[in-house]
């Protein structure tokens, strides 16, 4: 993957904001599986629902509004 397609970059309020993708997926992963995983029982529909997750917000990452949360 390359860097370009790691950094999401945003002018919001003439300040860039910068989203390491990559790194967001390392550091949330194993915590948004895990609470799949508690919730639902069953490690196939955590993953497949944790890489939902990650692949939606990689697909609406344009529409992210850093003063929002």
């Amino acid at each position: 993957m390359t860097q370009s397609m790691r950094l999401l970059h945003k002018i919001r309020h003439k300040r860039l904001v910068v989203i390491d993708w990559e790194s967001v997926y390392r550091q949330q992963y194993l915590r948004l599986y895990n609470f799949f995983r508690y919730r639902l029982g069953n490690d196939v529909q955590a993953e497949d629902l944790t890489a939902e997750v990650f692949e939606r917000a990689w697909r609406n990452r344009n529409h992210y509004h850093d003063d929002l949360g």
